[in-house]
C-alpha cells in the first residue's frame, strides 16, 4: 500500500502539471483575471529556472567522495537500484540518467578490489512487479563476465526502505557484519538512503554519485533563461523530501 501511495504522490508532485492545470483552469474561471495570469507566470518561471534548482541541489546534496580516501576495511559495496530498465523490444537492459550509479560501483569493485557487491532493486512499476532490476542486472553483468561469484542480488526491494531492510537480512543470513559498508546512490538520494540504513542497524559509508548541479555558470540562458530540464530537477527533489518526510513520520528513519 505504502509502494502504490508513494507511486500516486509522485504523479500529483510535477510542476509541470500544476503549471498545465493552473493554465486549464486559468482558461475556465479566471479569464481575465491579470493578477492571476501573472501570479502564474511567475511561478512558471520560478520552476523552470536552472540557477534555483541547482542552488538548492547544491545544499541539499552531499559532496563527492574520493576514491582514494575510502577506508580501507570495507566490508562491500551496497548499490541501490534505479539506474537501470529492461527493453524487451530488443531484449537486453539499457541504463538510465542515473547510471552513474552503476558505473562508478564497477570502478569502486573492480579497480579497488572492494567485494562483495550487494546489487538491490525490484521492480517500481506498479503494473510490472516482475520486472526486477537485480535480474536485469544480474543477466547484464554474467554476459559480460564480470560477475565474479562476489555479486549478491536482491529483488524483491521496490523502494529505500526497503533496500535497507532486506539487505540487512543478507548480510546477517549470510553471517557478514552489518558494518563498514560502502553505500553507493545518487547524491539527491543519499540523504534519505543513510537515514534508512542507520535505521536498519548497518553502519554504512556514503559514496555518492550522479550529482545533479554542477558547478555555477556565469552565462545568460543557465541564469535567466527558462528550462524543461529545470522543471525535471523539482520533480526530482520534491519527490526526495516527501519521501523523507513521508519515512520519518511513517517510523522507516
Amino acid at each position: 500500500m505504502f509502494f502504490i501511495a508513494s507511486k500516486v504522490l509522485h504523479f500529483l508532485i510535477k510542476p509541470i502539471l500544476w503549471v498545465f492545470f493552473g493554465v486549464l483552469y486559468g482558461v475556465w474561471k479566471k479569464r481575465g483575471k491579470k493578477r492571476y495570469w501573472l501570479g502564474l507566470l511567475v511561478f512558471a518561471y520560478l520552476v523552470s529556472n536552472q540557477f534555483l534548482v541547482d542552488l538548492l541541489f547544491r545544499v541539499y546534496e552531499p559532496p563527492p567522495a574520493v576514491v582514494s580516501e575510502l577506508p580501507d576495511d570495507l566490508n562491500g559495496v551496497i548499490l541501490l537500484g534505479g539506474y537501470s530498465s529492461y527493453m524487451p523490444s530488443a531484449q537486453r537492459s539499457v541504463f538510465k540518467g542515473s547510471g552513474d550509479r552503476f558505473l562508478q560501483m564497477l570502478h569502486v569493485h573492480r579497480a579497488h578490489r572492494v567485494s562483495p557487491v550487494i546489487l538491490t532493486g525490484g521492480s517500481g512499476n506498479i503494473y510490472k512487479p516482475g520486472d526486477t532490476e537485480a535480474r536485469f542486472m544480474q543477466d547484464f553483468l554474467e554476459k559480460l563476465e564480470l560477475d565474479t561469484g562476489q555479486f549478491v542480488y536482491d529483488p524483491n526491494s521496490r523502494n529505500t526502505y526497503q533496500n535497507a531492510v532486506n539487505t540487512q537480512a543478507i548480510i546477517q543470513e549470510r553471517g557478514w557484519s552489518t558494518e563498514r559498508w560502502l553505500l553507493i546512490t545518487s547524491a539527491f538520494h543519499m540523504p534519505r538512503s543513510v537515514a534508512c540504513f542507520k535505521k536498519a542497524g548497518m553502519e554504512v559509508f556514503p559514496f555518492p554519485v550522479d550529482h545533479r548541479a554542477g558547478p555555477p555558470k556565469l552565462q545568460f540562458e543557465y541564469l535567466i533563461l527558462p528550462s524543461v530540464e529545470a522543471l525535471g530537477k523539482w520533480e526530482m527533489l520534491l519527490h526526495e523530501w516527501i519521501g523523507y518526510a513521508s519515512y520519518k513520520v511513517t517510523g522507516k528513519v
